[in-house]
């Protein structure tokens, strides 16, 4: 069990924040306007193919015949990330995150609802694109729901899971999912992670910081750098450049 506050050497936070100061100028990009990011190529290390930055909509074939909304960003890699939003935010809260992914050769698809069923079905259609490795990304609600849809056993394709400030949700249980979770101690929701964290099995990481950001807002608060430098490393995206 790895539960800790960062506390880094110094030569671990100059390489953590130089993927943050990274991660924090493609976010800056992504903010341009749609005609600028839609002009933006990049080349995915593990493809030959170029692909523009931005975002697709797109409709997942869920359970029982039914459609849902989503957003699809190609990265033109092999990995993928299913984004799972918040109660109160909506598919597009993650554009910024997921442009910046893409940017690193990453796909995603950012769901309409945070439900197990719109999450199985966009690991399909990551599966589709032609992603191999697949890491599950859920905030609060969203965090709750991809907790829920793994608990019932192993999902083919997905490696990873991050979670920001988790809502109660399913146990994982799984040993070949690596897990990851973030939640600022003064969260008042901060309990569901910590039980959360408790149920999980190894191999699991929990991160903890100051403050009472929560979900998606870990990713704009004052830590954001260091939260983004973070899965930065879990995705392993230095290593993979």
């Amino acid at each position: 069990m790895n539960r800790y506050r960062p506390n880094r050497s110094i030569c671990d936070r100059i390489a953590s924040g130089a993927i943050a100061i990274v991660m924090t100028m493609l976010l800056a990009a992504c903010s341009s306007s749609s005609e600028d990011t839609a002009a933006q190529t990049v080349q995915s290390s593990s493809t030959t193919r170029q692909v523009s930055i931005g975002e697709e909509q797109i409709e997942l074939d869920v359970r029982g015949g039914l459609q849902s909304d989503a957003l699809f960003y190609d990265g033109g890699g092999s990995l993928g990330t299913v984004l799972v939003h918040q109660s109160g935010a909506t598919m597009e809260s993650w554009d910024s995150f997921a442009e910046a992914l893409q940017r690193q050769g990453v796909s995603s698809v950012s769901v309409s609802s945070a439900t197990p069923d719109d999450i199985l079905a966009a690991v399909d259609a990551l599966r589709t694109a032609g992603t191999t490795e697949i890491v599950l990304i859920g905030a609060s609600l969203g965090g709750g729901a991809v907790m829920q849809v793994l608990s019932t056993g192993d999902i083919e394709g997905v490696t990873k899971v991050v979670l920001l400030s988790p809502s109660n949700g399913g146990a994982l249980t799984s040993p070949e999912v690596e897990k990851i979770m973030f939640v600022a101690t003064g969260d008042g929701f901060a309990q569901r992670t910590y039980d959360g964290f408790e149920r999980a099995a190894e191999p699991k990481t929990l991160l903890e910081y100051d403050g009472r950001d929560h979900g998606q807002t870990l990713l704009e608060g004052e830590h954001s750098e260091s939260v983004l430098a973070d899965i930065n490393e879990f995705l392993e995206l230095d290593q993979a450049q």
